[in-house]
């Protein structure tokens, strides 16, 4: 019909594509931080990640590895999933968690690779290294670019007949 008055059709109130990375993401740092190994070290044989924890807890290694691998990496775990998820909602305050949930990603990134070198120095981070710990990069990195994209397409769009 001509002249009449638009309708509008409510979109989701979330972006889909930056949810789906950021849900992506929060999967693989869960398998990185519970189910797969992270190295396999001859002195060792394989390690995960709570095997990489009882073995710093025990004073190997410096403290970047013993807080990462206690507390610190679940932490930034825990805050990539909440500024990941809370950035792709529709609200005023969407575009300070989209920069805090790529400055966390990025931080994360960061902790993790130094947290790993200081445990395997003098030998390189990716020498011996298994799926967990480039799911954990790869987790990071999502959430990251899913919290960019924040609400992206989960605006109201209107239609006409």
């Amino acid at each position: 019909m001509t002249g009449s008055a638009p309708q509008r059709r409510r979109g989701l109130p979330f972006g889909l594509a930056g949810m789906l990375f950021v849900d992506a993401g929060i999967v693989l740092l869960f398998a990185a931080f519970d189910a797969v190994n992270w190295y396999s070290l001859p002195r060792f044989g394989t390690l995960d990640f709570h095997q990489l924890h009882t073995l710093t807890a025990h004073g190997v290694g410096a403290r970047a590895p013993r807080w990462y691998f206690s507390w610190l990496g679940w932490v930034l775990l825990a805050s990539a999933a909440l500024f990941g998820l809370v950035a792709t909602i529709r609200s005023p305050l969407a575009i300070a968690f989209r920069i805090g949930g790529v400055l966390v990603s990025l931080i994360a990134i960061g902790a993790t690779y130094w947290s790993l070198h200081k445990l395997v120095t003098p030998a390189s981070v990716f020498d011996n290294t298994c799926a967990g710990m480039w799911l954990t990069f790869a987790g990071f990195v999502l959430t990251g670019v899913g919290a960019a994209l924040g609400p992206l397409g989960s605006r109201s769009a209107t239609i006409s007949e």
